[in-house]
């Protein structure tokens, strides 16, 4: 009986690498795990460039939001020298 992608989830792709490297699967199990291995790694890269893309945009929002309570923080240091000259 071939060897489940389902099976393979259970297992990990660190686990599934140790197995490949150890000759666990044979033959069409092998051809399968190797294809699961593919897809799994090619999730993961999606996963983290979407990862990385939310938290770009977090940053510039979070920069922006800097950005204006500096030129709060400048007004009132200007308006509070004018009103020391007063």
């Amino acid at each position: 009986m071939a060897i489940s992608s389902g099976q393979l989830d259970s297992l990990g792709a660190a686990q599934v690498r140790a197995n490949l490297a150890t000759n666990v699967y044979l033959g069409n199990d092998r051809a399968i795990a190797v294809k699961w291995l593919e897809q799994h790694a090619e999730a993961s890269n999606v996963e983290q460039l979407n990862l990385a893309r939310s938290a770009n945009a977090s940053a510039n929002k979070a920069n922006r939001i800097a950005i204006a309570a500096l030129i709060i923080a400048m007004l009132s240091m200007i308006l509070s020298a004018i009103g020391l000259h007063r």
